[in-house]
Parts: structure tokens; sequence; C-alpha cells
């Protein structure tokens, strides 16, 4: 089954690519290169899995529509018809076709010109508003997170299309796509008036703290339910376990001086040995990983989850299928991007 991918950002090439590893033949159209916010290496790992052939024009675009099952883009609005592609050409000349077409407040509506970004699809979905602490502004998620996610769903909903067997066009809306992800923003707030806002430190404990090495993720448990008696034992803090830390109430009153009894303690020992006494006790810590201890994971590496970008950058490693089938790791996406 064969997909084009005409796309320019990260949001189609990342559909398109998903496409490729549920077992398409993903053609990637080069038109007019990619988006100039895109890096190029971000780029390239978008396009693993895929052929790419070259279009001069609309005319010369068209020769691969005619037996194809899908085509991505994500230019916008009025995008696909500036390059002469509109949709009555394109079922001119394949009737069936599936058309995914994302952007970033879908193909209509009084936001559907405007030209968005991360930070704008994060913040205009309500995610941004809800990352991070209540004492901090909100916090970025990782680069093209929002992208992503329009992909992700956009491929669901190709592949929901491709199965049904009909020509379809499917609008996807990048801000929609980042609403779908935070359900509870608005049907809490419908059901009984609360307003989602970023949590607070206090509600917890110390979070992300520093250990005698490095950085370690440090919380007892939910917020509600954190076991602080236990906690305090744990930390060899009897001061601790008095009742004005027992409940996230009394910790957020006397924040400065739970910090003061925890976090020098943190600091006596290794980030690796917090986690082994946690494992022990049952506790919720976990390493707060860089991308180079990502890349020399035991547990990552024996599952085969990386691979080298291409041959000449064997030394850059990629991620691939983030699942295996009856023990074997699909590998569309250790292949990189073929130019014909």
């Amino acid at each position: 089954m064969r997909v084009l991918d005409l796309s320019r950002g990260i949001a189609g090439a990342y559909c398109a690519q998903l496409l490729a590893l549920a077992g398409c033949d993903v053609v990637r159209v080069e038109l007019d290169g990619r988006d100039e916010r895109v890096d190029a290496l971000a780029w390239a790992c978008a396009n693993r899995g895929k052929h790419e052939r070259r279009a001069g024009n609309a005319t010369d675009a068209m020769r691969f529509v005619v037996d194809a099952a899908a085509l991505v883009d994500d230019r916008g609005p009025g995008g696909l018809e500036a390059l002469g592609l509109d949709e009555v050409t394109l079922r001119q000349a394949n009737a069936g076709l599936v058309l995914t077409r994302l952007s970033d407040f879908g193909q209509d509506g009084p936001w559907s010109n405007w030209v968005g970004s991360e930070l704008v699809n994060l913040a205009t979905s309500g995610m941004l508003f809800i990352t991070g602490t209540w004492e901090q502004p909100p916090v970025q998620l990782a680069p093209y997170q929002a992208q992503m996610t329009a992909g992700l769903l956009g491929a669901l909903a190709s592949v929901t299309a491709l199965y049904a067997d009909e020509g379809v066009t499917l609008d996807l809306s990048t801000q929609e796509a980042m609403m779908s992800f935070v359900p509870l923003l608005i049907s809490q707030y419908v059901y009984n008036g609360t307003v989602a806002a970023r949590e607070g430190t206090a509600a917890m404990m110390t979070r992300i703290e520093r250990a005698a090495d490095d950085w370690v993720y440090a919380g007892p448990g939910a917020a509600v339910n954190a076991d602080y008696a236990t906690f305090a034992r744990f930390l060899e803090i009897p001061e601790l376990g008095e009742e004005r830390f027992l409940t996230p109430d009394g910790r957020l009153a006397n924040w400065e001086e739970h910090q003061r009894l925890v976090l020098p303690k943190l600091l006596e020992r290794t980030r690796e040995a917090w986690l082994a006494r946690a494992e022990e006790w049952h506790l919720t810590f976990a390493p707060v990983y860089t991308a180079t201890e990502l890349l020399s994971s035991d547990v990552l590496g024996e599952r085969g989850f990386f691979a080298p970008l291409s041959p000449a950058q064997p030394e850059v490693r990629v991620p691939l299928a983030p699942y295996v089938t009856d023990g074997v790791r699909p590998d569309a996406l250790a292949r990189p991007l073929v130019r014909e």
C-alpha cells in the first residue's frame, strides 16, 4: 500500500513515518523542501523508512497520485491548492485516495489561516498552562511534541480510513490533537468547576532534586496518599514524621523547614544508592536520565531500541519502533531515507 508524503513539517513527516512503520510503502515526494523552522537532524529522523522522489511541479507530482492509497500534507489551508494539487484534481486522478491534511488550527474556522509554532500549539491547547509547577512559569515540552502528537493521531485516522477502503479527506488540527491528550482540562471544569493548573511543588515532596552525584526524582508517592511517616524513617529524618508534615497542607505551610531537613539528606547518597534503597522500601524514586545515559542504558540496549542514523553517521543513534512484535522490533525506522 503506497502513501505519498508531501509534508514540509514534523507533523506530516511523522504521520507518514508511522504509516511506514505500519507496513506502508511511503514515498516522500520532494517539491519545495522542509519548513525552515525544522531542524535538519529532526527532519532526517522523521523521514527514516521512506523513499524520496523529486517532482519539479504539480504535474510531475500527479504521476505518483494515481496508484497511491493515501497522501499526507501539512502545509495548512490552501497549501496544496497553491501547488496546483487541489482536492478536485486529486480526486479526478484517484477517487479512492485518503487525503490526510494536518494544520495548526484546521482547514476552516476563524484561526485556520494562523501560522502556529510549538509554543503556540501548546498554549492554545491548554497544555502549556498545566506543565511545570505553580511557583514558576509554564514549562515547554520537549521539541516537536505538539507536531508529533498531531502526526500520531493523523496516522491513526489514516489507518482507520485505509481500513475502511473509502476515499476521504481527513482534517486534523494540532490544537485539537493536543487538547485530546488533556481531556480532564475541560471535563473537570464542566463537571465540578475545577480549573486545572500546574501542580504545587509542596503538594508532594521535593520532586526533582540533587543526590550526591546526580538528579533524582524523590517522591514518596501521590500527593493525596503519601505515607510521610514511612518516608521519615526511609530518609532517617524523625522530624519529618511529625504531624505538621503528614498532609499536603501541612507540608505547604512548613515548606521551608521541610526543604531544610530533606535536601541535605538527599546529598548524602548517590542516585543509585537512593534508587536501591527506595526499591527495598517500595517508594517511587526514579533516575533523571540524560541523553548520554539513555544511549548507554542496558535496558534499552538489550532490547535493541536504537540504531545508527545512517551508514555515513553510525555514531548518531536514533530510536526505533517503540514496541516489539513476537519478540522482533519492526525495522522500518532503521532504514534511512532512500533518494531515488
